[in-house]
């Protein structure tokens, strides 16, 4: 007897139903990853503002105790430059991300030396990112050099600080 072996397709590959349907579930996942995908890189241009500022500061301050000349940070085409209030010269120059920066009275912040302080008793960077879901961070700039960062929706801000920084 011969046994003969019944005639089957060969299976070599996805049917177009099986692809349409993979498809449809990653398109699916995917729309439902997005949100969370930008709302994650707008926090972290915010924290990237953030620590610009808080490094932009203190270079500031340490170049004024290093060199003894008044150190200014001040706005430019593109951003915000340090400069060296005595001989003009820019020493750093600082491409601001896509956060909205204010500061209050801005043509007079500057670090004196001997000791750094600022030529005020204290200033404030409000950083925003508007639009849907839009974050905001205060940065609070001591005389002394004493810099504090506040969230202003889960943070409980002081009421001077709350109030300077609502002024820029």
């Amino acid at each position: 007897m011969v046994v003969t072996q019944k005639n089957k397709p060969q299976s070599r590959g996805f049917t177009l139903v099986e692809l349409m349907v993979t498809l449809a579930v990653m398109s699916i996942l995917l729309g439902l990853a997005a949100p969370s995908f930008t709302d994650l890189i707008r926090r972290q241009r915010m924290q990237s503002a953030t620590v610009e500022w808080l490094s932009l500061s203190a270079l500031a301050r340490n170049e004024a105790i290093k060199t003894g000349h008044a150190i200014s940070i001040a706005p430019s085409d593109s951003g915000f430059r340090m400069l060296d209030a005595t001989t003009n010269e820019v020493l750093r120059e600082w491409q601001q991300p896509n956060v909205a920066t204010n500061l209050i009275d801005f043509a007079d912040l500057q670090f004196i030396p001997p000791l750094g302080t600022l030529n005020r008793p204290e200033a404030c960077v409000r950083l925003s990112y508007s639009g849907v879901g839009g974050y905001e961070r205060f940065v609070y700039l001591g005389r002394s050099g004493q810099n504090l960062v506040f969230i202003p929706d889960h943070d409980q801000v002081p009421a001077k600080v709350q109030a300077l920084c609502a002024a820029s």
